[in-house]
């Protein structure tokens, strides 16, 4: 009975904690396709009346995505290796602070992280497109003022906001 009793200990913690785990990463899932959907929407607003700066936009949209490819993919290696990295008791865009180390080491865990990793350095190193410049005014001047924008940034933050109010026990 005693053995039962200590065995039982030790597997409900674990299980809880495994739940939770889930939890938490299926919250942060969630996240990163509200944010895809955001990029995405952003994108094809910017373009819908600034055809010239397709290029540009979807050259950023293609960095914005392998970033939060990037951050999902800490964030399932932080769950399993290092949970006490993630602030998971914060709101959701708050959650993975990453040092460079930290970054680092994750690619010696991973193949893939590591590949994400260097394709996401190779394009902070880039140099910067001939449009990015007029993308980020026509963004200053047109487009956050628009409805349509408002809208858009609206939508993302009523989603933000019923995913940050999902309850996971933090780990």
């Amino acid at each position: 009975m005693r053995n039962l009793l200590t065995v039982l200990l030790l597997v409900f913690p674990l299980s809880v904690l495994a739940m939770d785990e889930k939890c938490l990463l299926s919250k942060y899932e969630e996240y990163a396709a509200a944010q895809v959907n955001w990029q995405k929407d952003l994108t094809e607003l910017i373009t819908l009346n600034n055809t010239e700066l397709k290029e540009v936009a979807d050259l950023y949209l293609n960095d914005q995505l392998l970033l939060i490819q990037k951050s999902v993919m800490a964030v399932t290696m932080l769950l399993d290796l290092s949970p006490e990295k993630l602030e998971s008791t914060k709101a959701i865009n708050q959650w993975l602070k990453l040092e460079e180390s930290d970054d680092n080491e994750l690619a010696k865990q991973s193949a893939a992280y590591n590949q994400v990793l260097e394709k996401y350095k190779a394009n902070k190193k880039r140099e910067p497109h001939k449009n990015g410049d007029k993308l980020r005014e026509i963004m200053r001047t047109k487009i956050i003022s628009s409805k349509d924008f408002k809208v858009l940034y609206s939508n993302f933050s009523d989603k933000v906001r019923v995913i940050n109010n999902t309850v996971c026990s933090a780990i």
